[in-house]
């Protein structure tokens, strides 16, 4: 009568044996002396030691915080258990994992007492816990059926399942846990499983083991039952219906159960329900791609959906003429609700095309048509959409709005069909229109618009190549007395002085300058070799300044430290571009009068072009008028200039502000400026700009 107990034990120990075995978490058992007596693969695994060393030692070994384990003991002590505690092991390596453990006490064969632990590593659900709510509850009574076989078991058999209740009630705080049949029928579920299906027990008992599954997720069942077949672990992510129709996803383990004669008996299936981390990726990838405003898809979709488009395309990119105005005028919400406004009007002005509309940053949209139209047809498409987008008058908060747009055009007829270099075709093209102030350009390979990039491109490159290998140099034009013509002081000049020796005038690279926002670097570079150039000189220098230096607080800082700094400060000429024009009076002014502390002095440069302006001259304490080149190049010819040129030095002989003409390249200008009250000239005729300077001109 006692063969078939042993029997039955033998089949239970190897039964619970192999479940530890196959189990993924970490797995052991302490003696009352804190001494391990169990340990399973997992835990070895997970530690880093063979399960022999681990045996030979004490749980003190490899914990980081005894008071933890202390507060441990106690709970066990006083309440039989400790759940979810965390704590900190060391590893064989000297690293450290985040752990989470569940303690149930046991009392060996003498009486004496020991406990079990589970433990699952929770280093890398450290971060994924930040977007993850543990949804699993405390549950009890994870299985009746082997609940009724522990009540049939010997008192050892007992104490074993009693170990294996301990264990799967901890496994059940954060699992859901089924069973199935080898006729692939569900024979358990746990009241977690249950709780996030929406089903009862005994509506699942029976049926399919992939009832809940997807479609997708059967799809995966072939690979699922041949890993089993073979003995092995199946880990991945599964999606379910719950009974209300809604979509759960679950990271499954899939554990094939062996009997003692390593026959495949049953599947235990094994999930974490991780929903709200894959709806919160999936609302980051959605919102990732479109617009928050309009809901549009945006750029970055823009680019995934053109560079993956095999088919022939065509696409318009739309700019808001003078948005700018419109948001500083009517303000934020308005003019975010407007843009919303334009989006649908394009949208509905495409409905029943093949076409795609976007929305990219600021004011522009984009309009990709998947269609074989001749380009000039969708360029004539595209114009009746600007016009009916002029004579519209846009509604917001009582306000009425009308707007014009801008367009570039491309098709991807004129690349072979290479997607890719579409939207950068229309970009160029947009940019092309709004300069020459048209409302719509197709991009034409003749109009040399990328001819056009490529030049800017080597213009950004060769600028900065020249800053970081100090190849920007002052060079030095004189300005002689127009009565003597000796040199009475040089103008400072940037120049790019290439490996080759070639000088590279500002003209190539004073625009790239300003739009990288590296203008104020070639300025402070100026003055400081300029300084250094004069320091043992007797000539006075100028060296050209414009308003953005002067407005700019850390650059006009800078300068008026350079000028205190400076022993020799009155020969100093502050040239103001004055083509550039003068919004802020007060600024500029109180920035003059500093530097007119030490004996700095103040020329407006380019006078008579541009913004003119002689009033903004009587605010200003300036003592030099350089009268602009295109006024002076033809002077000998020209009764406007001339006209001009005298109106000038009528008004500074007035201010007592001294004159100087510029651009006096040749005999025939300098044979008629010499005649006029002008006190100073420069040009070509009497010195090129040099990197030296000198003491006479001929």
């Amino acid at each position: 009568m006692n063969q078939p107990r042993h029997s039955a034990q033998q089949h239970s120990f190897s039964l619970l044996k192999h479940i530890l075995e196959a189990f993924p978490d970490g797995v052991f058992t302490l003696d009352h002396n804190m001494c391990f007596t169990y340990v399973n693969p997992a835990f070895c695994k997970m530690m880093g030691f063979s399960e022999q060393e681990l045996l030979e030692s004490k749980i003190t070994d490899y914990l980081s915080d005894l008071n933890i384990l202390s507060a441990c003991q106690a709970e066990v002590m006083e309440k039989g258990a400790c759940r979810d505690q965390e704590t900190v092991f060391k590893r064989k390596d000297g690293t450290l994992i985040n752990i989470s453990k569940n303690v149930q006490m046991l009392l060996d064969d003498e009486g004496k007492p020991g406990v079990i632990v589970s433990i699952r590593d929770m280093t890398e659900l450290h971060e994924l816990n930040k977007q993850l709510v543990k949804t699993s509850r405390t549950l009890e009574g994870y299985n009746q059926n082997l609940e009724a076989m522990v009540e049939e078991r010997t008192h050892d058999l007992n104490q074993k399942m009693a170990f294996l209740s301990g264990y799967k009630k901890a496994l059940d705080v954060s699992s859901l846990v089924s069973k199935c049949s080898l006729d692939k029928e569900i024979t358990h579920v746990n009241p977690a499983f249950c709780h996030l299906t929406g089903y009862f027990e005994a509506e699942l008992l029976g049926q399919p083991c992939t009832l809940l599954w997807s479609e997708a997720s059967k799809k995966k069942l072939p690979e699922i039952m041949n890993l089993i077949g073979k003995g092995h672990s199946w880990k991945g992510r599964l999606v379910f219906h719950t009974k209300f129709g809604e979509a759960v996803y679950l990271e499954m383990c899939i554990v094939p159960i062996n009997d003692e004669n390593n026959h495949l008996r049953e599947v235990v299936n094994i999930g974490y329900d991780v929903t709200p981390l894959v709806e919160s990726s999936n609302a980051l990838c959605h919102r990732l791609h479109h617009d928050a405003l309009t809901e549009l898809p945006n750029r970055l979709k823009l680019l995934d959906d053109t560079e993956n488009n095999a088919n022939g395309i065509l696409i318009a990119l739309f700019n808001i003429d003078s948005f700018n105005e419109i948001n500083a005028f009517y303000g934020m919400d308005v003019a975010d609700k407007l843009l919303k406004l334009v989006a649908e009007c394009l949208q509905s002005w495409v409905k029943e095309l093949p076409a795609n509309v976007y929305k990219l940053p600021v004011d522009e949209y984009a309009l990709v048509l998947h269609a074989d139209w001749p380009p000039a047809q969708f360029e004539r498409y595209i114009q009746g959409f600007l016009e009916k987008l002029s004579s519209q008058c846009f509604v917001v908060e009582g306000a009425e709005i009308n707007i014009t747009s801008t367009a570039g055009l491309a098709s991807s007829a004129e690349f072979d069909g290479n997607t890719s270099e579409v939207l950068i075709a229309a970009d160029m093209a947009l940019k092309r229109a709004k300069r020459e102030r048209k409302p719509c350009l197709l991009y034409d390979p003749e109009l040399n618009i990328k001819q056009g990039y490529k030049e800017n491109q080597r213009s950004i490159k060769r600028l900065r190549s020249a800053m970081e290998e100090d190849r920007l140099q002052p060079f030095y034009q004189p300005i002689v007395n127009r009565l003597t013509l000796e040199v009475e002081r040089y103008e400072c000049l940037v120049r790019i002085v290439e490996e080759s020796g070639e000088v590279i005038s500002p003209y190539y690279f004073l625009d790239v300058s300003k739009k990288l926002k590296l203008y104020s670097q070639l300025t402070m570079r100026v003055i400081e070799k300029s300084l250094a150039r004069f320091a043992n000189e007797s000539y006075e220098f100028s060296i050209n300044l414009s308003i953005e230096d002067i407005t700019d607080p850390v650059i006009s800082s800078w300068i008026l430290n350079k000028v205190q700094n400076c022993r020799f400060a009155e020969r100093i000429i502050f040239e103001i571009v004055e083509s550039e024009g003068i919004q802020n009076y007060d600024d500029v002014n109180h920035f003059i009068q500093k530097v007119k502390r030490y004996g700095v002095k103040i020329a407006i440069d380019d006078f008579g072009a541009g913004y003119s302006n002689f009033a903004y001259i009587m605010q200003l304490d300036v003592d030099y008028i350089k009268i602009d080149g295109s006024i002076i190049r033809d002077i000998h010819r020209n009764p406007s200039s001339q006209v001009i040129t005298q109106t000038i030095l009528d008004f500074a002989r007035k201010l007592n502000i001294k004159t100087v003409a510029e651009f006096v390249s040749d005999e025939e200008v300098y044979q008629y400026v010499k005649e006029l009250p002008v006190d100073s000239l420069q040009g070509y005729l009497f010195g090129e700009p040099r990197d030296d300077i000198l003491d006479s001109v001929s």
